[in-house]
């Protein structure tokens, strides 16, 4: 797999991605709608280096953002395929050209919770799902989230109901998100 070069600055429609600075470290920010998506801070590599080696199998990822998790996720010998959703086709736009070339890898425009019909429909399974979307949480530089924890939590819960038939019977098969800036397992 071949390196994954240096976001350059680019807009796309509603979409940018800046090079800033935080603190003394550079930093690739994805902006959408005016609002900071994701930032491709070390803590934020690290946990997608962690959630890249948990994967298996046949895996699903609602959101794109920055694209970390690709990387980690292809280089596991136990993921057979990777299908991501992402709602906003600017921010698919901007991202794709850095994601790496594999025949594991799909890429869909379009939004989760929709997608889940159709899928079901082709017969479609999943080991694991991860989703890592965007519910419009801010998080300040001190890591305090600002928004409605509980209206997350709803969301996650509404993803949760209409995606559980699409995992495989394995009992070791997984639907996680991140919350509350903590990976937290979806399947009840």
């Amino acid at each position: 797999m071949r390196q994954r070069p240096a976001m350059r600055e680019a807009q796309h429609g509603s979409a940018s991605l800046r090079n800033v600075a935080l603190g003394s470290r550079p930093c690739t920010v994805l902006i959408g709608d005016g609002h900071v998506k994701m930032a491709d801070l070390p803590s934020e590599r690290a946990a997608n280096t962690r959630l890249g080696r948990a994967v298996w199998g046949n895996v699903f990822v609602g959101g794109l953002g920055l694209g970390l998790f690709v990387e980690p996720m292809l280089r596991n010998p136990q993921v057979r395929s990777l299908t991501i959703a992402e709602i906003d086709p600017d921010v698919a736009a901007l991202v794709a050209p850095y994601l790496p070339v594999s025949p594991r890898l799909s890429l869909i425009v379009g939004d989760v919770l929709a997608l889940a019909a159709p899928f079901q429909q082709h017969g479609a399974l999943f080991d694991c799902i991860h989703f890592d979307i965007w519910l419009g949480t801010v998080v300040t530089a001190h890591g305090a989230w600002l928004g409605d924890y509980a209206q997350h939590l709803r969301e996650f819960d509404q993803l949760r109901r209409v995606w559980s038939p699409l995992l495989t019977d394995d009992p070791a098969a997984m639907m996680t998100a991140w919350i509350g800036g903590r990976l937290r397992a979806l399947r009840s």
